[in-house]
């Protein structure tokens, strides 16, 4: 639930920029810039990854 969180959150610009992310957001790696301008989510998307 939490991967369809961040893909409705972060807009990619390629496919190969969406898997990347989703892949690494598995093991609760954000982009830099996304977990900076947005802890909320952050901390939400967390709890909905466990």
């Amino acid at each position: 639930m939490g991967l369809i969180f961040i893909e409705l959150l972060i807009i990619f610009n390629t496919s190969m920029e969406r898997i990347f992310t989703l892949t690494r957001a598995k093991h609760q790696k954000l982009p830099r810039e996304f977990t900076i301008c947005n802890p909320f989510e952050v901390s939400l998307f967390l709890a909905m990854l466990f």
